[in-house]
């Protein structure tokens, strides 16, 4: 039986090694460090069940500054741009941040996503051990909607 597809999306690459691990373990990841990256695979490739996004990135080239909070919400903009497909796909998103929901919270509640498609996440508080297993509950949780 084939894996599940993810999408990681994080910049800080020294984050994203332990969590990959244990990923990889349960799940086929497609792993992208550029915000920009990882919408030029959507145009060719639609086919993630579930995403994990940093929130605080560089801003992508061409996007100015205030669309992504001078980069304090570039992963909130990247969900805004996936926004149909997540809903379409009942495709849920993690958020990863080391901040608190301050800088996006109203940006989150602008998309209005169902609250079993998305969760918010400290990555501090977010094991590498754990991940793995919240990302398999909301992809069933998802499912039996």
């Amino acid at each position: 039986m084939a894996r599940e597809k993810i999408l990681f999306l994080d910049d800080e690459r020294i984050w994203c090694g332990p969590y990959l691990e244990r990923l990889n373990d349960l799940f086929e990841v497609a792993v992208f460090h550029e915000v920009k990256l990882a919408l030029d695979y959507f145009e060719h490739f639609q086919d993630v069940e579930g995403l994990i996004v940093d929130v605080m990135m560089p801003t992508p080239p061409g996007v100015s500054l205030s669309e992504t909070n001078k980069d304090l919400a570039t992963g909130i903009w990247f969900a805004e741009k996936m926004r149909d497909y997540v809903l379409a796909h009942l495709c849920p998103i993690i958020f990863l941040t080391n901040r608190g929901e301050e800088n996006f919270g109203d940006r989150l509640a602008q998309m209005a996503l169902p609250t079993n498609l998305y969760e918010v996440r400290n990555k501090r508080d977010t094991s590498s051990t754990a991940l793995p297993v919240i990302v398999k509950q909301m992809i069933n949780a998802a499912r039996r909607r």
